[in-house]
């Protein structure tokens, strides 16, 4: 059977975003996938293979995945982390594998603000898009902003319809009540955590009958190794706990069905997003959704008539959920199922393991010696 080898920062992502779709690939090819550490990705799959090589130095990891290259024919390696594309990419100078980098949004990089650091993110960003790799989007509107501002290659650059997500077949019957909010995601500062943190204490200043909540991770197991290179994650589960008092912090949830369903609305003020698989969960939640503007928002909520914020700040963030709360239930139950019905068709498991396995075949065919 051939060989595909899956490369990602942490197995946490793997397991919670990914395998839906990756089971359904490891039944046409043998899936080896590499992380740091194994987040009970050691449960046996058919065709599946896993590798922790702890945490290391990247020269140690240069090595690592090198060894691995070798001992192994590989069709394919598919890199998700931006770190180890890097890696990759680096190693890709000395062979002739074919690297799928995915590209899960623009990242933070465009929103450095040292200029110094900005240019050397930006040279190493190259390394990342060189010709020698094929790249998937997730998303068209970072697909269209790469190939344009980089000058890649229209052939070796490809799309998939965001990562998806198992989606029940059963449609939900729920009452919204306007006042339970919840923030869903990693604690760290580009999620837009402290934007909802502060416009959470002057909305329920206003109206005291509305709840916050925050589930998410602030672990480094969890967050990965990437967040270091331009992520300066602060502890923001104990700044919950002892500044913002009225806030319900719920800590690292994994399945978000058990959350959601007690939940009204999921605001989302991330600064970039390649989709945003926690605004696919509301939707399919029917929980109504008030975020950033950014590319992945902007491609999932197309015309679902959530209400996405024109400018990514405090103020009209505050003005947005000011807005959700005088809609009347009857509009809000029309927008929500609108939108569960969008997510359930565009951006279920199997779209996305379609587009991704045509993709892999294609690459696989146009490079046969």
């Amino acid at each position: 059977m051939r060989e595909i080898l899956v490369i990602s920062n942490t197995a946490f992502s793997v397991k919670k975003f990914r395998m839906h779709y990756l089971e359904k690939l490891a039944k046409t090819f043998s899936i080896s996938i590499c992380t740091p550490d194994r987040y009970k990705l050691n449960k046996k799959r058919k065709n599946f293979k896993f590798y922790n090589f702890g945490y290391r130095n990247v020269i140690n990891e240069f090595f690592y995945f090198r060894k691995i290259i070798k001992q192994n024919n590989f069709k394919l390696i598919i890199v998700y982390s931006f770190k180890y594309q890097i890696l990759l990419s680096i190693c890709n100078f000395f062979s002739k594998n074919n690297i799928l980098n995915i590209i899960a949004g623009k990242g933070s990089i465009f929103l450095i603000k040292n200029f110094l650091l900005k240019y050397l993110m930006l040279h190493i960003l190259k390394i990342v898009l060189n010709k020698k790799n094929f790249l998937c989007f997730i998303n068209p509107h970072d697909k269209k902003f790469f190939e344009k501002k980089f000058k890649l290659n229209p052939s070796k650059t490809f799309l998939i319809p965001t990562e998806g997500t198992k989606i029940d077949k059963k449609l939900l019957k729920r009452k919204n009540h306007k006042k339970i909010f919840i923030f869903f995601g990693r604690l760290i500062k580009q999620k837009g955590i402290e934007d909802y943190l502060n416009a959470s204490k002057i909305v329920n200043r206003k109206y005291p009958n509305t709840n916050f909540f925050v589930a998410g991770p602030s672990s480094k197991k969890i967050l990965g190794q990437s967040t270091n290179l331009i992520m300066f994650h602060e502890n923001y589960s104990k700044k919950i706990k002892n500044e913002f008092k009225f806030i319900n912090f719920l800590g690292y949830k994994n399945d978000y069905k058990s959350i959601y369903a007690k939940m009204d609305c999921l605001i989302s003020p991330s600064f970039s997003e390649g989709a945003g698989n926690s605004i696919i969960e509301a939707m399919i939640s029917k929980l109504f959704v008030i975020c950033y503007k950014n590319n992945g928002h902007r491609y999932i909520l197309k015309n679902t008539k959530n209400l996405i914020c024109k400018k990514n700040n405090v103020k009209t963030l505050i003005k947005n959920i000011e807005k959700y709360l005088m809609l009347n239930n009857r509009e809000i139950n029309k927008r929500v199922d609108k939108s569960y019905l969008i997510a359930k068709k565009q951006f279920n498991t199997f779209n996305t393991y379609n587009a991704l396995i045509n993709i892999i075949n294609k690459i696989i065919s146009r490079t046969k010696k």
